[in-house]
């Protein structure tokens, strides 16, 4: 069958065990056994039978492919990878929208709006970047959130997709990270009081700046 996905979203692909070797694309077809992709931008791939794996989207769902190269047409940039595994993940947490807090969030150069967040990951607008500067950055990456309290935390971070017409990236959170939870409890206060129309910016101050050293959270 094919796939139209809801405003042309485009997803990361990556070389198996060499992520440095990545690319932006869309899926055209996915069938049970195989998947057809336009590669947008990045290396594509040249070596028949090469193991990949991509990420995809759909709904709640958080989807992982591993494939290999099956049929490269590199005057169309078109591939269709033969599907080994694929692994399904139900989105486990809410997700709370917070463009409305002026949260900044910077990855390496790049500095960006947070558009939403949950205990899983988050969505990132990118108000001057296109998708093509993405593709020169390994896959697991760094985001630097920088609260109205002026506090900071640095989250390790995976990119899963990018959306062109809205330049909007999504994000999931390598897991045990001991900062999550805690910036995600002073980020939902801060959306609690700016409803009732408190000043955000006294928002986690109580927290003792010993747990804030043992987290690398500045104050």
């Amino acid at each position: 069958m094919d796939y139209n996905h809801e405003l042309e979203t485009i997803f990361v692909g990556l070389k198996k065990d060499e992520p440095y070797i990545n690319f932006l694309y869309k899926p055209i077809k996915i069938l049970p056994d195989y998947m057809k992709v336009q590669i947008i931008e990045g290396e594509t791939p040249s070596v028949p039978m090469e193991p990949y794996t991509l990420y995809f989207t759909l709904g709640s769902a958080i989807i992982t492919i591993d494939g290999l190269a099956l049929k490269i047409d590199p005057e169309t940039q078109k591939v269709i990878f033969f599907v080994k595994d694929t692994h399904l993940e139900q989105r486990k947490y809410p997700r709370f929208k917070v463009q409305e807090l002026g949260i900044n969030v910077f990855l390496r150069n790049l500095k960006g709006v947070l558009v939403d967040i949950s205990r899983g990951g988050c969505r990132i607008f990118f108000p001057s970047i296109r998708g093509s500067r993405f593709i020169d950055m390994e896959q697991l990456d760094k985001l630097e959130f920088i609260l109205p309290n002026g506090k900071t935390y640095k989250l390790k971070a995976r990119m899963l997709s990018f959306n062109p017409e809205t330049w909007e990236a999504s994000f999931a959170f390598i897991k045990g990270q001991d900062g999550i939870p805690i910036m995600l409890k002073q980020i939902l206060d801060m959306l609690k009081a700016k409803k009732k129309g408190y000043d955000i910016k006294t928002i986690g101050e109580k927290i003792g700046s010993g747990i804030l050293r043992k987290l690398g959270i500045k104050k």
